[in-house]
């Protein structure tokens, strides 16, 4: 036995055509209705078909284009502020070698000198 659902569905869509009854018993706008119907069905399908292939890879290759384009920038931030810290250490290492190779070690112990510095 068939399922029904399947069939009244086709039977919806396509008009009153019975697979039933020989094709001699169908009058002519019957067969025109149903063809009609089939040819819209096949060419709907025809057109919807690879538009949704198209746009389901065209979201799948931009989701990975803007994840890497994300992760490449996330990327080159992190790089940018470690060399901006290492900079600033190093900058400030340079200052402290400076002040402590011209100064006494004593001078550097008095609070006065080092807020004149």
């Amino acid at each position: 036995m068939k399922p029904a659902f399947p069939r009244k569905l086709i039977f919806r869509i396509f008009g009153p055509l019975s697979m039933d009854e020989p094709e001699s018993t169908l009058t002519r706008e019957q067969r025109y209705t149903y063809l009609q119907r089939l040819f819209i069905a096949v060419m709907t399908i025809a057109v919807l078909l690879p538009l949704a292939v198209t746009s389901t890879l065209g979201f799948l290759q931009y989701r990975n284009l803007f994840a890497r384009e994300t992760d490449d920038k996330l990327r080159l931030d992190a790089q940018s502020a470690k060399q901006s810290f290492e900079f600033h250490i190093e900058e400030t290492l340079s200052t402290m070698v400076v002040v402590a190779g011209g100064y006494e070690y004593g001078e550097l112990f008095d609070q006065v000198a080092l807020e004149d510095l």
